[in-house]
């Protein structure tokens, strides 16, 4: 997980940047339905979406990419049980 500083460090602000102003570009930008239920902290009822303060941030080799999954360690377990 990274901060702004290990973005920085890492050379990867634009991407960090980017990441961030999700949530505030969004909350500007959308009409949100009103809802009887309370925002989780730190959202407000104005403002829902939030920021973690650290980002996720992977590393792939040339021509690797991510690809979508479930918890791999969990699936095994389950097949395995499911099998026996």
């Amino acid at each position: 997980f990274l901060s702004g500083e290990d973005a920085a460090n890492c050379g990867v602000t634009s991407r960090y940047d980017f990441l961030m102003a999700i949530a505030p570009f969004l909350n500007d930008h959308l009409a949100f339905a009103p809802t009887p239920y309370a925002p989780v902290a730190p959202g407000t009822a104005m403002r829902p979406l939030t920021n973690p303060r650290h980002v996720q941030a992977a590393v792939y080799g040339p021509g690797d990419s991510y690809v979508a999954h479930s918890d791999n360690g969990l699936d095994g377990a389950r097949a395995g049980a499911a099998q026996g």
